[in-house]
Parts: C-alpha cells; sequence; structure tokens
C-alpha cells in the first residue's frame, strides 16, 4: 500500500466488512448454482441463472454506491474502494463465466432431451398408417359381408384421410400411395355397386314396392317410396363420386409407379380401377359404349405390362385381362362376329388363368360364364 494510510472509523469498518462478508456469499451461491443445476433440474427452470446473474449485479452497484458515498463523507477509503472494485471484478468475471458454462450445461441438456422433429414425424407416420391400414382391412371384410354401407364409408373415408397426412409427411413413401390408392379403389367399388342397385330400383315400374322374390340390402330399400326423379338424382351423385374416386385411384397408382416403376401391384389396381370406370360408362347405355370401350383397352394394357414384367401375378393379370375382354363383348351387337371373337379371347385367357391358379373359384365361375355366352352365340 505505500505509504498511503487509510483512516477508518468503527462503523465504516463494520459496513466495509459486511460488505466483503456479501461479496464472498455471492461468490459462494453462484459457485453453488452451478452444482445445483447438475442435480436438480427443476431449480434450474424454476430459477434462471441469467436472473441470479442480474441480482448479483444490482447488489454490486448498491455496495459500491455506498462505499463512493461514504468517501464523500469524508472517509478516506480510495485504495479500500478500489480494492472493492478490484474483488467485485473478480467476481463478475467469475459469474459470467459460470453462468456461461451453466446456460451451455443447461442448452445441451435441453437439446438431448428433446426428441427431434424427424423423430416425432417418423413415429407418427407410421402411427398413421399402421390405423390406416386396419380400417381398410375392415373396409374390405364389410364390403365382401355387405354390411351397412354407411359405415363402411366412414372407415375408407377416415382411412383417406389418415394416409393423405401420412403422405405429407412422406411424399415418396410407396406403402403411402399404393394404401391411398387401394382406399380409393375401395371406395370406388362400393359406390359401382351401389349405383347398379339403384339402376335396378329405377328399372321397375314403380320404386316404391319391391317385386316379389327380388333381394335388396337395407341400403337401397331406403330409397324406396321416393319419386324416380329422386332416386334418379341420388344415382347421379352417387355415379360421379365413383368415378371421382376410380381417377383418384389411377393417379395414385401412376405416382407410385412413377417412384418404383417394378411396381406390379400398382399396374394391375390401376387396371381395376379403369376396369371398374368402363363399367361405370358402359352401364349409361348404348350411347356410351365407344367410352367404355376405349377405357377397358386402357384396362388391358395395364393388365398385358403387368404380366410383361412378372409371372408372380400373372395369374390375376390373365383373369382380370379376360373379364375385361368378355365386358368388351357386351358392348357389341348380338350374334356379331366381333363379339364371338372377343368371347374366345377371353375364354383362352380364363384357361390360362385357371392352369396357373387351378384352385381359384372366381376365375372358374368367370370361364363358366364365358363359355355360356359362347354357346348362346353359336345357337
Amino acid at each position: 500500500m505505500g505509504n498511503k494510510l487509510i483512516v477508518l472509523d468503527t462503523r465504516a469498518t463494520e459496513m466495509i466488512c459486511c460488505r466483503l462478508m456479501m461479496v464472498l456469499l455471492l461468490r459462494i451461491m453462484v459457485c453453488s448454482s452451478a452444482r445445483s443445476i447438475e442435480t436438480s433440474r427443476s431449480w434450474v427452470f424454476g430459477m434462471k441463472v441469467k436472473h441470479i446473474h442480474l441480482i448479483v449485479k444490482c447488489l454490486i452497484q448498491m455496495i459500491l454506491v455506498s462505499v463512493e458515498k461514504m468517501a464523500s463523507l469524508g472517509l478516506k477509503m480510495e485504495l479500500c474502494s478500489q480494492g472493492l472494485k478490484e474483488e467485485f471484478g473478480e467476481s463478475m468475471k467469475l459469474q459470467e463465466k459460470e453462468i456461461s458454462n451453466n446456460q451451455k450445461y443447461i442448452s445441451g441438456m435441453e437439446q438431448d432431451e428433446e426428441p427431434s422433429s424427424s423423430t416425432v414425424s417418423g413415429d407418427e407416420f407410421t402411427r398413421h398408417l399402421k390405423e390406416a391400414n386396419g380400417l381398410l382391412k375392415k373396409a374390405r371384410e364389410d364390403l365382401m359381408a355387405q354390411v351397412d354401407d354407411e359405415m363402411t364409408e366412414i372407415l375408407l373415408c377416415k382411412s383417406a384421410s389418415l394416409l393423405s397426412r401420412a403422405l405429407k409427411m412422406e411424399p415418396t413413401s410407396l406403402q403411402a400411395v399404393g394404401q391411398l390408392g387401394n382406399t380409393f379403389l375401395l371406395h370406388g367399388e362400393l359406390k359401382l355397386k351401389k349405383s347398379r342397385e339403384l339402376r335396378a330400383l329405377l328399372s321397375r315400374s314403380d320404386c316404391s314396392s319391391t317385386e316379389k322374390g327380388s333381394r335388396v340390402r337395407p341400403e337401397i330399400l331406403k330409397y324406396e317410396g321416393l319419386s324416380k326423379d329422386k332416386v334418379t338424382s341420388v344415382l347421379v351423385d352417387v355415379c360421379e363420386e365413383c368415378e371421382e374416386l376410380l381417377i383418384e385411384a389411377g393417379r395414385k397408382y401412376r405416382m407410385a409407379l412413377s417412384i418404383d416403376g417394378n411396381d406390379v401391384r400398382a399396374l394391375y389396381n390401376w387396371g381395376l380401377a379403369l376396369s371398374f370406370r368402363g363399367q361405370l360408362i358402359a352401364d349409361v347405355g348404348p350411347e356410351a359404349a365407344l367410352d367404355a370401350d376405349k377405357v377397358y383397352l386402357a384396362a388391358i394394357d395395364k393388365f398385358d405390362a403387368m404380366v410383361s414384367k412378372s409371372n408372380a401375378y400373372a395369374p390375376d393379370a390373365l383373369f382380370k385381362w379376360g373379364v375385361a375382354l368378355q365386358l368388351r363383348s357386351h358392348l357389341r351387337p348380338s350374334s356379331s362376329n366381333e363379339k364371338l371373337k372377343l368371347l374366345h379371347q377371353a375364354k383362352r385367357l380364363l384357361e390360362d388363368a385357371l392352369h396357373m391358379d387351378p384352385d381359384n373359384p372366381q376365375v372358374r365361375k368367370a370361364l363358366s360364364s364365358c363359355i355360356t355366352e359362347i354357346n348362346c352365340q353359336l345357337l
């Protein structure tokens, strides 16, 4: 300290000692805060370290102001004040360093414990896909069992919604695209069946009564009693919905093939969607025969491409190909040579399909129907 002499009275000495003790206490608090962060995460988030930093700063400023005031009252505390400032400066540096380290620790801890957005998105994608597949399976079973169509439609709409969300998360997911196409396809098939039942209802002379011996599902019975105009309006809506669903299914299968050009199931299902569309158009009447024939040809192209790519699903492709040819024959005039030619082509394809899959009852039934039609043409 050289020759400088610090003159202090008793009161000033006590005040300085108190302030020095306060500095020491604050340093202990900051050091202990780092340890408490490691052992008590709840304390960290209840009392942020930066808040302690601000409190310490304020207290130090208050102490320095008090010291300066004491000096202005005649207390010769220059060196003591300077010493306090140096002590406080060192304390502040230590605090800032510890706070910086603690903040880095907290930041790292939060990053470690918070799941990444990609993980959350992946889990949600898987959950949507799984739930949608379950709904689609249940809807397919209900369609086969011919239960309430409204409930089946609810299942299909929910499945489509989940798969659409999944597809937004993973736009190139072949499974999501394919299953969404399958959902639209099944929904379109349901609408096609409903449209045919409504046409059958309209074909009767009176929509308010059921013919004796006819079998009408409860889904269609609710339209009995309505005027023909109202039933026709319902039929038009159902046909429009059916076509829209089948077109959308085709778009999804096209997308699936753009992701994987060797996806033969997408080709097969796309062919089915086109075949259903052809049937929907053909049901309109002879005036729509040309349009229906074009759609059937497009379906046949898909089945042909499927057989060319792989033999794994050849029996299914040959079966549906033969059915499409048989349906094309229905667009031709009775007893025409072209009609008979198409039926013979269909017969050969169905025989090939049955040879490859002899236990398939659907193929056997289709072949029997085709042979019956040929025999009727030859009579």
